[in-house]
């Protein structure tokens, strides 16, 4: 039996969802990429019986998001579902080239049947639930939304940058999935405040070249507090610093090495959650720091991504990061690198930079650039 003929290719079917039909408007109409969908890590490293089982745990999802309204969030696990499927495919495909490739596809058979059947009944479910208005589901449980947004500051850069992914992100709508209690999910939720979470490095920090967080912390208040119409809404937290500090205190009691000290984004969002319980928080991603993500270069990355919503900005220069938040803004060239090597007033003067006041506090400090000016 070759199973792979009634398996389409993994990767054929990825592309097929990346460039299969679209709706009038001219978006996918399936995989909706209003959230980030993570193809890379979906099904990573999974034996076909696993890769079976997570298709169908995907595609009940779908279908239960379908049934209370949710149609956006009923799009993103079907496209994961979808994404695992292909994934089955080529998982299968190679398994068949290997000595036991007849007790592989018996084996496997009625695991890959129930996934077929599965995948059907969510979109089924989904094209279903689109010809039903949605019951109303009331008010989220919790009351405020807030975007974190972190980043060395280094210095902050202006609207072609952090600027205008943190003005982006005030005015940004989110959808909150919740796949243990679907019917606590919401869409389309308000951003309410955006809390900018510069970077924090202690003695033993490796990235030599970050300014004292004092100086840092205050760009990005200059940078961020009065972006038009936002006023009272953009918050920079050091909140990083705080938990540095406290892990750096229990190191030394303890007589283990500081080297050792690591916080993590997880740290910092579980931290935020026990201090603001009736709070949702979503991180905000550039598309190079959602690739470092994906790849497991962060501390407990599995659980972040399980447990924290995710938006993600397009970053020039990187390209290969699927599931891009769809109105997330086409952000420019500027770099804090570039900044932090040009005295060039023509350059670091345009808005789209620096802001002016970030400007004024590098140049009255002797900052970067302007380090020998006198």
């Amino acid at each position: 039996m070759k199973i792979q003929t009634k398996i389409p290719s993994g990767r054929a079917e990825i592309e097929r969802l990346q460039t299969g039909p679209r709706s009038p408007s001219g978006e996918p109409s399936l995989p909706d990429l209003a959230a980030p969908t993570q193809i890379a890590p979906v099904g990573s490293g999974m034996s076909p019986r696993d890769l079976a089982k997570l298709v169908s745990t995907k595609s009940a999802l779908a279908g239960r998001y379908a049934a209370l309204g949710l149609p956006r969030l009923a799009q993103r696990r079907l496209f994961e579902a979808e994404s695992a499927w292909g994934r089955l495919a080529e998982v299968v495909h190679e398994t068949a080239q290997g000595p036991h490739m007849g007790l592989t596809a018996k084996g496997l058979k009625p695991a890959k049947e129930e996934a077929r059947k599965n995948l059907d009944a969510a979109r089924e479910a989904i094209q279903t639930a689109r010809a039903q208005p949605p019951a109303p589901l009331g008010p989220p449980s919790w009351k405020k939304t807030v975007l974190l947004f972190g980043s060395s500051v280094n210095p902050p850069t202006g609207l072609s940058g952090h600027g205008g992914i943190v003005a982006w992100g005030a005015k940004h709508q989110v959808d909150i999935a919740n796949d243990k209690t679907p019917e606590a999910a919401r869409e389309q939720v308000p951003v309410d405040e955006v809390w900018v979470l510069p970077v924090y490095r202690h003695l033993f920090a490796s990235k030599s070249n970050l300014l004292p967080f004092p100086q840092r912390f205050q760009m990005a208040e200059l940078a961020f507090s009065d972006l038009p119409g936002l006023e009272g809404r953009i918050k920079v937290k050091d909140t990083e610093r705080e938990l540095v500090e406290q892990a750096v205190a229990r190191a030394q009691a303890k007589g283990q090495p500081l080297e050792q000290v690591r916080v993590g984004t997880i740290d910092i969002i579980r931290h935020l959650e026990a201090q603001h319980p009736e709070t949702k928080f979503v991180l905000a991603l550039g598309a190079d720091t959602y690739q470092d993500l994906l790849e497991g270069k962060w501390k407990e990355g599995d659980k972040l991504m399980a447990g924290t919503e995710i938006v993600v900005v397009p970053r020039v220069g990187v390209s290969s990061v699927t599931g891009l938040t769809e109105d997330a803004p086409r952000l420019g060239e500027v770099s804090s690198t570039t900044i932090r090597a040009s005295a060039d007033l023509d350059y670091l003067s345009n808005p789209d930079i620096l802001h002016p006041k970030v400007l004024e506090f590098m140049r009255a400090n002797h900052l970067y650039g302007f380090a020998k000016e006198t």
